[in-house]
């Protein structure tokens, strides 16, 4: 029987068919799009090609790590440092006759009384020691003692007169410089006799420095006394100031033949860090007072004192007429500016 109405393709025609008219219609578009490519002036414009856009692609590398700079830290040097006045040939009996000083006249001869100094001064350990009267013939037996193997580096070693000197331990320290400066000594109507002090350059074994100043004052015995300390506390003062601007601290070992604070208040008027051993630190304060041993030991910023030993033993003996103070230095970092 003959069904009426709307003929349908069968299944594969109509897929084929359904292919067609997406073909057909893809092909209007085309047709459309080749058209617009023509224009007004007859010309063909070639139409735009989108071409594909990709994301740049960056590497990103971590900045390097910059290491600090290791910083040496060297630690502080505890050494014991002391003065001693060996009593200048001179003063006592020499060459068969008394000395010219009444109350060390008939001390024995300065060659015999150096043994009984070195044995002092290795028995107390010191590391560093500033002399004052070193005199002939001391001078020669000072340089067969110190020297190559001896244990012991001495400036000065030169064969001219000297009255003052440095010690040290080569144990302990090794000379990185020295300077030397005049002072008035004797005065004698309106001229003075100069002595040459000195301030050496130190290092220790583990790196740390200190400059170490020794100086010979006028005897308070001599006319122009009063002139000649102002003009040797003006010259070491001013010198301790120059010497801790290289940023070491400093040393200053002196015999200052006066027993007031004098030689404080000088070096603190220039540096107010500068104390001494004998304290305390402020020079006008009254517990700082005004007998003490004429011999100092003043230091500056970054040395501290302990263990103060006022020893008069030496003088008892007769190897010296004064007593040798000493103490602990514990040299700590690099100073601040004066």
């Amino acid at each position: 029987m003959a069904h009426h109405g709307r003929h349908t393709a069968p299944p594969a025609k109509r897929s084929r068919l359904h292919a067609g008219m997406v073909l057909a219609g893809a092909v209007g578009v085309l047709v459309a799009l080749v058209e617009l490519t023509f224009s007004s002036s007859g010309r063909t414009v070639a139409p735009p090609v989108a071409m594909p856009t990709f994301a740049p692609v960056m590497t990103v590398h971590a900045a390097p790590i910059k290491k600090k700079p290791v910083k040496k830290v060297i630690p502080p040097v505890t050494v014991r440092v002391a003065t001693f006045n060996l009593l200048g040939c001179g003063f006592t009996w020499n060459n068969g006759h008394p000395g010219s000083t009444p109350n060390t006249s008939h001390y024995a001869p300065c060659e015999q009384r150096f043994g009984g100094m070195w044995s002092y001064i290795n028995s107390m350990g010191h590391s560093i020691v500033g002399f004052e009267e070193v005199q002939a013939p001391v001078q020669a037996m000072f340089r067969a003692r110190t020297g190559q193997g001896s244990g012991w580096g001495m400036y000065p070693t030169s064969t001219s007169t000297y009255e003052t000197a440095i010690l040290w331990r080569t144990a302990d320290w090794h000379l990185i410089k020295a300077e030397d400066f005049r002072t008035p000594f004797f005065a004698s109507g309106n001229g003075f006799s100069y002595v040459t002090d000195r301030a050496i350059l130190l290092q220790h074994r583990n790196g740390r420095r200190v400059w170490v100043m020794v100086a010979h004052h006028a005897p308070s015995t001599s006319p122009n006394w009063s002139t000649a300390l102002g003009i040797d506390l003006a010259t070491e003062s001013d010198l301790f100031r120059t010497l801790l601007a290289t940023h070491v601290p400093v040393l200053f070992l002196a015999d200052t033949n006066d027993t007031s604070n004098r030689t404080l208040c000088a070096f603190q008027s220039k540096v107010a860090s500068a104390h001494s051993i004998y304290g305390p630190a402020n020079c006008a304060d009254p517990g700082s007072p005004n007998n003490q041993n004429m011999d100092k030991i003043i230091g500056s910023d970054h040395i501290d004192f302990n263990g103060v030993l006022e020893d008069w033993s030496v003088q008892k003996a007769k190897i010296t007429d004064h007593g040798s103070p000493s103490a602990y230095a514990t040299i700590s970092d690099q100073v601040r500016k004066p």
